[in-house]
């Protein structure tokens, strides 16, 4: 545990984790020191002359101080280097989050992402402070000790040795089973947190479908087989402590039962033998009361084993020297591409959007549409073929540069739970207060603070969820254009949005718009009928034509009964109204 808690470590930490397990080690040779120093200490009590014994009490006196001492310094110097380990785990963590392709996150991902940044990076982080200095005292201290009364009394140190060693194997063989019980409570308790998550987030629909549904049954299992798994896991523990126990306990019998014989035969005297068996007594306790603690040490290699598969996760290369792109084209060469390599959802698809212009996705439901502009923005790399901003393969820009090129406004908005205010700035961190509020006046944000009781600096909770879908939307709009980036990439979410809002809405976007280079998931027929281009996606990912609207209606079979169907829909609207 402690090689990899270096390895995620910067210098900071690791010079404090260096310094605290030195502390540690020191302390616990000190209070091996002092048991041993009980020898000739009890010698002196009981020889004919007792004031021998005050050397040995001014020793352990000595040797005590020192410990304790040392024992207070590096606990406060280990509860510092957990906050510091904990800061690092985060940041380690937070970057590697950031790097991962966006098709990495899956709920049950994320519930363990939640988990580990919540509860186990802090248990990881305190460990050596919380778990390992007690298994250190109840394993290293006692071995020393019995090493050190090998040179005192052979055969009795060597049985003490042979016994502790006994006890550590007999430790580690129980912590080995548990272990495996613990692994599937611990899937089982990933599974529980995402389906609660899921649970949470799906209240709406789930209300709506009654009692019983299905997401309700999920949940249930998913939570009835974590209590199964967590019962199983406490009989094992309580099984495993049992038999170490035992074993613990029996060594000390079979050890105190040689002092005995020791004695009677001569080889040991009295006082000998009470000092020994006062160590034995302290180092069985140590054993028993200290080992048990190597439960958490588990727990916190559980933690870094999620940590080594999150950093072990595969990522998007990034170029040692970034491409610029020389203008704002974006070109689809030949793209196939799936979430899964034997699903493609998207299937040699080649399209050209000249910069200034906007181009309409058009298509049944799970065409692509949505995966096209998520290529586009390298949230994942294609399988063949080549993405092209700028003239230049999104793979040469790098992710960092491709961003920055666009202004997103998909269907999904994510909002912090902070402000109002913070929660534009995202679109452009360095920006002024006033450049905010431009930015939401013009995405009819500004009525949205107005009523909020502490306006733009009203927090809008979590996942924004103390405003509407449309006002949600309205702040990811205000986002896009206080980025002001020369790519603008629209999934339109306008049918289930009340008439101000869609209203609004669309005069935002057409600030937004301008002459910058536009593609669009395009539902509204004004949308579709206004672009300089039409890419028309069949129900297998590829491209079926492309052309102008009026052109599609005759070379587009697929198009012209999509344009019917929604032409249709809408005459039945405004008829029915």
């Amino acid at each position: 545990m402690i090689r990899r808690l270096y390895a995620i470590a910067d210098a900071d930490a690791r010079r404090r984790l260096t310094t605290y397990l030195v502390l540690s080690a020191v302390a616990i040779m000190l209070v091996s020191t002092a048991l041993v120093l009980l020898i000739p200490l009890i010698r002196a009590l009981f020889s004919d002359d007792p004031a021998q014994a005050l050397p040995s009490v001014i020793a352990i006196a000595a040797v005590g101080l020192a410990a304790m001492t040392i024992e207070i310094v590096s606990g406060m110097y280990g509860e510092r280097t957990g906050a510091v380990l904990i800061l690092r785990m985060h940041e380690v963590i937070g970057e590697r989050i950031m790097r991962l392709p966006i098709g990495w996150f899956d709920s049950e991902r994320i519930g363990t992402i939640s988990a580990l940044t919540s509860r186990g990076v802090t248990f990881a982080a305190n460990a050596p402070n919380s778990f390992l200095r007690p298994v250190w005292q109840a394993t290293v201290g006692p071995l020393v000790v019995a090493t050190a009364v090998v040179f005192i009394h052979p055969v009795i140190g060597a049985t003490m040795l042979l016994g502790g060693i006994a006890v550590v194997l007999v430790w580690r063989a129980v912590r080995a089973r548990e272990q495996r019980f613990r692994l599937r409570s611990d899937q089982m308790n990933e599974e529980g947190t995402a389906r609660v998550l899921e649970f949470a987030a799906a209240q709406p629909a789930v209300r709506a479908a009654g009692p019983d549904s299905l997401a309700e049954r999920s949940v249930r299992a998913a939570l009835r087989e974590q209590r199964a798994a967590a019962e199983r896991v406490l009989a094992q523990s309580n099984r495993s402590m049992a038999l170490y126990n035992v074993v613990a306990y029996a060594v000390l019998l079979i050890v105190v039962v040689l002092d005995v014989w020791q004695v009677g035969t001569g080889e040991l005297d009295a006082p000998t033998f009470v000092a020994l068996l006062a160590m034995q007594i302290l180092g069985t306790w140590f054993a028993v009361h200290g080992l048990p603690f190597g439960e958490g040490l588990d727990m916190s290699n559980r933690t870094l084993d999620q940590i080594d598969r999150l950093m072990t996760a595969p990522v998007l290369p990034e170029p040692d020297a970034p491409a610029r792109p020389v203008d704002a084209r974006i070109e689809f060469d030949d793209v196939t591409f799936g979430y899964s390599a034997d699903s493609p959802v998207i299937r040699g698809a080649s399209f050209h959007v000249p910069a200034g212009t906007m181009t309409a996705i058009v298509g049944p439901s799970g065409s692509g549409k949505t995966t096209i502009a998520r290529l586009i923005a390298r949230f994942f790399d294609v399988q063949s073929g080549a993405v092209k901003i700028g003239g230049a393969d999104v793979r040469a820009l790098g992710t960092a540069v491709t961003l920055a090129q666009l202004s997103v406004v998909f269907q999904d908005v994510y909002l912090f739970e902070d402000t109002l205010r913070e929660n534009i700035r995202l679109g452009r961190p360095d920006a002024s207060d006033t450049e905010v509020e431009d930015a939401a006046r013009r995405a009819g944000v500004i009525e949205i603070a107005e009523r909020l009781p502490q306006g733009f600096d009203t927090p809008v909770g979590e996942s924004g969820g103390t405003l509407s879908g449309g006002e949600r939307q309205r702040v990811s709009i205000a986002r896009a254009l206080l980025k002001d980036a020369p790519i603008v990439l629209l999934d339109e979410a306008t049918a289930a949005l009340d008439i101000e809002s869609e209203a609004l809405i669309q005069q935002g976007l057409a600030d937004l718009s301008g002459h910058k280079t536009r593609v669009v998931i395009a539902h509204r027929l004004q949308t579709i009928r206004q672009a300089d281009q039409i890419v028309v996606l069949d129900g297998q990912g590829r491209i079926e034509a492309a052309g102008s609207h009026d052109e599609l209606l005759d070379a587009s079979p697929s198009y012209a009964g999509f344009w019917a169907e929604r032409s249709g829909t809408l005459n039945w609207r405004i008829d029915a109204g």
